[in-house]
C-alpha cells in the first residue's frame, strides 16, 4: 500500500466505526458490551506479555464487534471490505513501542465509554484512535522512502 492509499483507508475506516459506536451504545445488548470487554481483557493480557499477533487478533475483533453492536449491516459490510486492506498497515503502526502504549491507553478509554454507554464519547475517541495510528504510520513510511536508495537513482 502506498501513503495515499494507507492514509484514505484510515480515514475511511475511521469514519465508519465512529459511526458505529455512536449506534453501538443503543444498539448493543448487554450481552454484546460482556463479549467486547472479555476480548479487550485478553487483549490487555496480550499487551502484558508482549504478545503481538494475540494483541492485533484480539484488537481487530474488538473492533469488528463494535461495529457489528451498531445492528448496521450497513456499516457492518463497508468495514468487512475494507478491514483486510488496512489490517496490515494498522499491524504495522503496533511495532512501534511507543504507538501500541498510545493504543492500549486509547483502548482503556474507549471501554470505559461502551461499558458507560456513552456512545457520544466513544465515537469522539475511535476516530482519533485511527488517526494516531496513521501519524505512526505516515512517519515510518516517509522515512522508509527518504532511505530508499533506489528512490534516489
Amino acid at each position: 500500500l502506498d501513503l495515499d492509499e494507507v492514509e484514505a483507508l484510515y480515514h475511511a475506516v475511521g469514519h465508519v466505526e465512529a459511526g458505529a459506536a455512536k449506534l453501538a451504545w443503543q444498539q448493543a445488548s448487554d450481552e454484546e458490551i460482556a463479549a467486547i470487554t472479555i476480548l479487550h481483557h485478553q487483549m490487555m493480557i496480550a499487551y502484558v506479555q508482549r504478545d503481538l499477533p494475540s494483541y492485533i487478533s484480539l484488537n481487530e475483533d474488538i473492533h469488528r464487534n463494535i461495529v457489528q453492536a451498531s445492528h448496521n449491516f450497513v456499516l457492518r459490510e463497508i468495514w468487512e471490505l475494507l478491514a483486510p486492506r488496512v489490517r496490515r498497515a494498522r499491524s504495522a503502526a503496533n511495532l512501534y513501542p511507543s504507538r501500541w502504549d498510545a493504543a492500549v491507553r486509547e483502548h482503556e478509554e474507549m471501554q470505559a465509554a461502551l461499558i458507560a454507554r456513552d456512545g457520544d464519547r466513544l465515537s469522539t475517541l475511535m476516530e482519533p484512535h485511527y488517526l494516531n495510528g496513521l501519524a505512526v504510520m505516515r512517519a515510518a513510511m516517509e522515512t522508509a522512502a527518504d532511505t530508499d536508495p533506489e528512490r534516489e537513482a
